[in-house]
Order: structure tokens, then sequence, then C-alpha cells
């Protein structure tokens, strides 16, 4: 196991949804309980629901490490645990959910892709967290194995039991997650069904359902995002506090070069970008990272992609 923790933090990252966030990685590439076909990050190469510690981590370690980063950074306004695989399949979440609100006020955010929520454990493991981003891609089965690809061993019921249990009794704020792809879950009849599912969660601290759609290239299959209209029509029939997200513009901030190729290689690593990507994650202008990106290209740090009339470097 892994005892890097220059590897485990990422960013800040300047998200389309949470401002300025520091993700904390716990899961090692592409170790997921779904292989969702529109993953950026590509195909899953360990699709699995064994919960297990996969890094090596010392608690007090941990704390001085979070402690020296959140030092550095002027803005942060998350501590996101996140990354390259499913967060709850690390038995240290909940340790180190408890650690980083003992480290600073920073609320702690948790995005999961909502399929071990019905396991007793998992949610013991969230309950601490300020914040939880849940998906609910699917409003059936049969469109849940289309899109989600989920282990075996997970059953669509048991997903739609663990969202209703921790939309019950979690005490912090939870976002709700639609990736809408164009002719596979955006029909009208779908959108009623994922109206009917969020009709039956009982909380008061739902804040949003977030419509995000595909706007960079999947590492698995072509996947497009629906037309406005249909977008507009999903705002409409969900009939809750929904909104659409969209890529968010940020300020400027001025990062030494070293560091800001290294933040560079960071977000790509984990998302394919384009500059203006890479621009609002950073703050850093289009001209500072288009020189910052041609090195990286140079030195085969990064390569690029044509998707869209756009270019995305991964």
């Amino acid at each position: 196991m892994e005892n890097n923790y220059t590897d485990l933090f990422y960013g800040p990252v300047f998200s389309r949804r949470f401002k300025y966030s520091l993700g904390i990685d716990l899961i090692p590439y592409k170790n997921c309980s779904y292989d969702c076909i529109y993953c950026q990050l590509g195909r899953t190469t360990i699709k699995t629901v064994e919960r297990k510690s996969f890094k090596n981590l010392n608690i007090v370690d941990f704390k001085k490490s979070l402690f020296e980063k959140i030092k550095r950074e002027d803005t942060i306004d998350y501590l996101t645990f996140s990354g390259l695989g499913e967060p709850t399949l690390s038995t240290e979440l909940k340790g180190l959910i408890k650690a980083a609100k003992e480290v600073s006020d920073i609320p702690v955010l948790v995005l999961t892709n909502g399929s071990l929520l019905f396991i007793n454990e998992v949610f013991e493991d969230l309950k601490n967290a300020d914040a939880l981003k849940i998906s609910l891609d699917a409003p059936n089965a049969d469109v849940f194995k289309v899109i989600n690809r989920p282990h075996e061993s997970i059953e669509y019921e048991d997903t739609l039991k663990g969202l209703k249990n921790i939309c019950e009794f979690f005490n912090g704020n939870i976002f709700i997650e639609i990736m809408l792809l164009k002719n596979i879950n955006d029909s009208k009849e779908n959108l009623f069904q994922f109206k009917n599912i969020l009709n039956q969660l009982k909380s008061t601290n739902i804040k949003k359902i977030q419509i995000n759609t595909p706007y960079r290239p999947s590492g698995v299959e072509e996947v497009y995002p629906p037309d406005e209209e249909t977008l507009k029509e999903a705002l409409r029939v969900l009939d809750f506090d929904s909104e659409i997200i969209k890529p968010a513009d940020s300020k400027f901030k001025k990062e030494g070069d070293i560091f800001l190729r290294d933040k560079i290689i960071e977000i790509c690593r984990r998302r394919p970008s384009t500059i203006k990507d890479l621009g609002s994650s950073t703050g850093a202008s289009p001209n500072e990272i288009i020189k910052h990106v041609n090195i990286l290209l140079n030195e085969n740090k990064l390569k690029s992609k044509i998707y869209k009339e756009g270019r995305y470097y991964f």
C-alpha cells in the first residue's frame, strides 16, 4: 500500500458547483463499483464492491499534511473526498473525515456514485461529512445497466433504498446529480420517472438537483448532451430546486511556473480538460495555460485529443 501524502491531495480545483475544492483521493485509479459509459477517466480497471484500506495512512501524518496544504492556499471552499475511484470503497473514509474536521472548519464534501449507500457501515462513515454529492443517473433498472454498468452484486433497488435512507437521516447538505445523456435517459418518460423518485425522498436537506451533461470526452464510449429544449423540459418536469450545470469562470490567481504546471497535471490526470477548463480551475490566463501546456506536451507529460471541435488534454 501507498504512503504518499503528496499524491493524496490535488488542487484546489475550481469546479462548476463547489468553487475552490481541495481534493482528497483515497482510491487507486479506477477502482470503482460502476463502469459508467460517460466516465472521463476511461474504463473501470477493477470493478469491485470490496471495502478496504487502499492507502497506508497515519492519521497524525494525514492531519499534519492537510494542515500544511491548507496553510499554503489562499482559498479553499470545500475539502472534497473524490478522485480516481469511488471513495466509499475506502474503510479509512470515516476516520479521515473526522480528522479533516479537526484540522479546520472548512466544510467536508464527499462525491459518491451512491452505489453503496444501502450498506449501514457506509452510512456511518458518511454521517459526519458536511455535504454529499450523490449521483442518480438512471430512472429505472434497465437504464441503470446501460449507463452505470454496475458490479454484478449491485441491484438498482438497493441503490434507491440507500439514497432514500441517507436523504432521510443525513444531517448535512445533499446535492443530487443527474447526468442526462442524449437518447439514453432524457426521454419525457424517463424525466417523469426521475421526478417520481425525487418525490419519494424525505429530506429538507436536499439543496439542489444538479442536471449535468457530458461536456468532456468520455474515455469509454461516445456520449452526447441533450439539446437545449430537452434540458428546459427537464427543469420543468423535475420541478425541484434544480439547475443545469455549466462551466464557470474563476478569478485570476497568480501561481509560480512549476506550481502551475503541477496543478495542470493534477487536473488532467483526473479529467480531460480544455484550455478554458484549466484556466477556470487554476485561475491563470489562457496565454499562461497554453504556454505551460505546450511545455508539458513537449515533455510527454500530457497528451491531447480532439472532441466535439474542442481540444482536450489528459
